[in-house]
C-alpha cells in the first residue's frame, strides 16, 4: 500500500507543481486579487454504496488527492473602495485521488456456470480506488479582503458545473465474483462544493479548503456481470458512488 501511495504522489506531483506555478498573464504585483493557479494536496475519503441486496453498508476508504485549480474567465468583479473585491469567475480544475481499505464483505461466490444459483458468502476483501477529474468547470464566488503591505485574504466558494472524470475500484477478494475485477463510475455532472480560505503574502499564497460531494446529478456505473442489477447499474441520477470528501492545502509560490 505504501509503495502505491508514493508512486502515485510522484506521478501526479511533478506536473501539478509545474502547472501550479503559472500565474495569470495580467498579474500585477500590486494587485493582491489577481487570478492564480494553485497546486492542491489533500486527505481524501471515499464512501462507496455497495449493492444493498448483498447486505453490505457503505464502504469507507482513506487516501490522498492531488491536483491544481485555476480561473478560466472572470464573469464580473466589483471593487469596494479599494478595501475589498468580490468576483464571480468560471473556474477549472484537475484532480487525481487514490484510496484503499480492507475488511469483510458479503459478496456472490464465484461461479463456473452462470446458471447456477447465486450464493452469498462473507469474504476478506482489499479494495483500491482511483478517482480522476481530468477537467472540471465550476462557478467560483470569490471575496478578497485587502490589507497593507501587499497582503490579502481570499474567501471562495466553488460549485461544479461539469466534470470529465470518474473512478475505478479494484477488488482483491479471493473466491468471490469480484476477485481481481473492477467497478467503474463516470460522473459528468457531480455536485462538488468547495469552500476555501487563502492568505496572500508578498511572495506566496497558502490556504485550506474542503471538498464536499453529497451527490451526482448524473453518473454511469458499470461492474462485472451479476454485481449490479438493473436498478443499481447503468445511468443513475441524484446519487453518487463513491461519494468524496477531502481537506485540501492550497499552494502558490
Amino acid at each position: 500500500m505504501a509503495k502505491l501511495y508514493f508512486s502515485f504522489l510522484f506521478m501526479v506531483m511533478i506536473p501539478g507543481m509545474v502547472f501550479g506555478q503559472f500565474k495569470d498573464e495580467q498579474y500585477d504585483t500590486k494587485d493582491m486579487t489577481s487570478s492564480k493557479t494553485f497546486f492542491t494536496l489533500g486527505y481524501l475519503t471515499t464512501h462507496e454504496d455497495l449493492p444493498p441486496r448483498f447486505g453490505n453498508g457503505i464502504r469507507e476508504q482513506k487516501g490522498v488527492i492531488l491536483g491544481w485549480k485555476y480561473n478560466v474567465a472572470t464573469v464580473e468583479d466589483f471593487d469596494i473602495y479599494g478595501l475589498a473585491k468580490t468576483r464571480l469567475a468560471i473556474g477549472g480544475s484537475t484532480n487525481f485521488g487514490f484510496t484503499g481499505g480492507s475488511g469483510f464483505l458479503h459478496l456472490p461466490k464465484a461461479r463456473q456456470i452462470i446458471q447456477l444459483p447465486e450464493v452469498i458468502e462473507n469474504f476478506a476483501v482489499k479494495t483500491y480506488t482511483g478517482t480522476f477529474d481530468l477537467f472540471s468547470l465550476n462557478l467560483n464566488f470569490q471575496t478578497f479582503l485587502i490589507f497593507p503591505e501587499k497582503r490579502s485574504l481570499e474567501l471562495s466558494l466553488a460549485v461544479t458545473l461539469f466534470n470529465l472524470g470518474g473512478s475505478v475500484t479494484y477488488f482483491d477478494a479471493a473466491g468471490s465474483l469480484l476477485d481481481k475485477k473492477l467497478t467503474v463510475t463516470a460522473n459528468l455532472f457531480p455536485l462538488y462544493i468547495e469552500p476555501s480560505a487563502k492568505i496572500r503574502f508578498k511572495g506566496v499564497t497558502l490556504g485550506l479548503g474542503l471538498l464536499i460531494n453529497p451527490m451526482s446529478f448524473l453518473e454511469y456505473r458499470w461492474g462485472p456481470d451479476g454485481y449490479y442489477n438493473q436498478e443499481e447499474g447503468g445511468i443513475i441520477s441524484n446519487s453518487a458512488s463513491p461519494k468524496r470528501s477531502a481537506i485540501y492545502v492550497y499552494m502558490n509560490f
